[in-house]
């Protein structure tokens, strides 16, 4: 990976995909001064053209929070079982844009706690989600080296850890230079899951993330009562999709939006929704040039069986 080779690693059978549990778990009524979403008047609508599934050759479980490699040859992604089953970090090498040849778990990355939200910058360092050590530093955010025979190296970003037990720092985007981490701010009620998931960010200082001042200035236009995470950015961090659920609006399944800014100090503004994507879509992914919007769909089969597979689509 990144001008690398790893070899495939044996598939783990115990996985639990707690992160991801808690993110759609709750239906917790919103409190009445949190910041409602953006007026719909203020929102524009993309209509995304014809999805094309993305087959993982050699692989039959669940594909979910798709991440390709800054130099187009990997795909990163998680398999999000259940409950009962903790997530792995996969990866599969590409073949075409809608094809990528499986290769196992991504060796060394994964833990017996859950693994998720993988994310690489241009020095082939990884940035991953894991409850590993939550119960002991409050950490969540990960990062390790990708050298010829896998992960390397990993250790937690404890500067931005939460502060308090039962708040997480829900997924993990670093910019493709390595100096700005994108995470998810999240807050829980005891016993109702998340009230709130925010977009934040955090930028290397000395060798050390520390919790950008300006990130409620940065995401004022994006983040809201309702949940935001599972994002990604283009390379030059101008662009930015992200998941939106509002769980107050008929209980709908969350979607897949847009915004932009004109420089890396400036707030996201010109908020656009992706129609067309599926009922139940997150987790957006962008291609190396730019132009093929990946993202993981929920499906219900007619027996009632749940399973999660990658699409893609042209970007505008």
């Amino acid at each position: 990976m990144h001008g690398t080779h790893m070899e495939p690693a044996c598939d783990r059978r115990t996985n639990m995909n707690f992160i991801r549990f808690i993110l759609l778990l709750s239906l917790a009524v919103l409190t009445s001064c949190e910041r409602l979403p953006q007026s719909t008047s203020d929102i524009s609508i993309i209509q995304a053209p014809d999805q094309q599934q993305v087959q993982i050759i050699g692989y039959k479980g669940n594909v979910k929070e798709p991440f390709i490699t800054p130099d187009g040859r990997f795909i990163l992604f998680t398999d999000g079982r259940t409950l009962e089953h903790e997530s792995s970090i996969l990866y599969a090498q590409r073949m075409d844009p809608f094809s990528w040849g499986y290769l196992g778990e991504l060796p060394g990355a994964n833990h017996q706690s859950f693994d998720g939200s993988p994310s690489m910058d241009h020095m082939a360092n990884i940035y991953f989600s894991s409850m590993r050590e939550y119960s002991s530093t409050n950490a969540t955010i990960f990062t390790g080296a990708i050298v010829e025979t896998g992960v390397t190296s990993i250790r937690s970003i404890k500067t931005i850890a939460t502060a308090a037990y039962g708040d997480a720092n829900l997924e993990a985007e670093i910019s493709h230079d390595g100096k700005t981490l994108y995470y998810a701010n999240s807050t829980f009620h005891k016993s109702k899951g998340p009230r709130s998931a925010n977009i934040a960010c955090a930028y290397l200082q000395n060798g050390v993330f520390r919790r950008a001042s300006n990130s409620g200035t940065i995401f004022a236009n994006i983040n809201s009562s309702a949940l935001e995470y599972g994002f990604a950015l283009t390379d030059n961090e101008l662009k930015i999709f992200f998941t939106r659920w509002d769980r107050r609006i008929d209980f709908k399944g969350p979607k897949i939006y847009m915004a932009t800014r004109t420089d890396k100090d400036s707030p996201f503004e010109n908020i656009a929704k992706f129609e067309g994507l599926g009922d139940f879509v997150e987790s957006p992914a962008v291609s190396t040039e730019e132009h093929i919007l990946y993202y993981h769909r929920r499906e219900i089969d007619e027996d009632g069986n749940e399973s999660f597979r990658v699409y893609a689509t042209q970007l505008p």
